[in-house]
């Protein structure tokens, strides 16, 4: 069967050698990892409105590894408009909202600790981190060794960060723990575009999740996700990949407490993942919800769990699969 589903960018660990923030991401370019692309005729406005694609359009990448994340991000613009002063969201500017962690639940509120939830707002004068709190936000001036917003010309601007975890630790976020980025993990995410072309004023928004209805800087039930990975793979590869159902063994088995569940989807499916024990009796629903084509992954933690044979079942659709783990303590 032919997927023709759009193929979902990842916050890649291939960041680039030459990587540098100077408003040029064409280092990028030869690496073949996908961008986070956006238009207002693919995809989501959450509020205001757009002319066309000709008005405003968006690629970027995100990367990360052991100390770092990367961004590199272009927006075309047919009108810059930034008035020093305004309020943040009434400028040309760019929100990116992360959750540094493997998502197994949706947070319904911004968390600190072990599950930080994190707000950034890319703007001319400064790169703002937001959540932690008045008087600790700025995290960079533009300028800095660290980060760049830069008029490159033909109605587009670019804006590229290196954002140490360590920089990340001040003022409410002093506490959060630091992100170990593992192949496979499920990572909450929102991109918000903000379009102003007379001062003072915000013409549109545009969105990467779908949930998104102006509401992402509330809190993370609105973002969506994607995932880390570390392939390189070009925006024609991804077009053409082939998915198969399919339920892996859980890794890894045993295991105590944790385990990690991997499946895949032929097409977008309506998923149930569930857990039962030795005699049948469900235990937990780890996954309820429509999914697009392709890989994914849950995280199965039984700390509340008795030692013991447990199954695994997914019904996707019409494909239903079950697989036995044991949890030994």
């Amino acid at each position: 069967m032919e997927n023709l589903a759009k193929s979902i960018s990842a916050i890649t660990l291939n960041v680039p050698a030459d990587f540098a923030v100077d408003g040029d991401i064409s280092e990028w370019d030869s690496t073949g990892v996908k961008a986070f692309e956006m238009t207002p005729g693919t995809d989501k406005i959450a509020s205001g409105e757009f002319d066309d694609d000709a008005d405003l359009s968006f690629r970027g990448f995100i990367g990360i590894d052991a100390d770092n994340l990367y961004i590199s991000l272009e927006v075309t613009d047919d009108e810059f408009c930034y008035q020093e002063g305004a309020s943040y969201y009434k400028n040309d500017a760019i929100f990116l909202y992360l959750g540094l962690y493997n998502q197994t639940d949706k947070h319904q509120s911004t968390k600190r600790g072990m599950e930080p939830d994190y707000r950034l707002n890319l703007q001319q004068d400064y790169l703002r981190n937001f959540n932690a709190g008045s008087g600790m936000d700025t995290l960079y001036l533009n300028g800095d060794a660290n980060y760049t917003f830069v008029d490159i010309g033909n109605h587009k601007y670019v804006v590229e960060a290196i954002i140490p975890f360590a920089d990340l630790l001040v003022g409410n976020q002093a506490n959060d723990s630091i992100y170990v980025a593992t192949i496979g993990d499920r990572i909450p995410i929102d991109i918000e575009i903000c379009d102003s072309d007379l001062e003072g004023t915000r013409e549109g928004l545009l969105v990467l999740s779908l949930d998104n209805d102006d509401e992402s800087w509330k809190c993370p039930v609105t973002w969506t996700y994607t995932w880390i990975d570390d392939s390189f793979l070009s925006v024609d590869e991804a077009s053409t990949v082939l998915y198969t159902y399919e339920l892996k063994q859980n890794y890894p088995n045993p295991f105590n407490p944790t385990t990690h569940i991997s499946y895949s989807l032929a097409k977008p499916s309506n998923v149930k993942l569930t857990v039962y024990n030795i005699i049948g009796q469900e235990v937990t629903r780890l996954v309820q919800e429509k999914q697009d084509v392709g890989k994914h992954m849950v995280t199965f933690d039984a700390h509340n769990f008795s030692t013991g044979v447990y199954f695994y079942k997914i019904q996707a659709d019409n494909f239903v699969k079950t697989k036995k783990m044991l949890l030994v303590k």
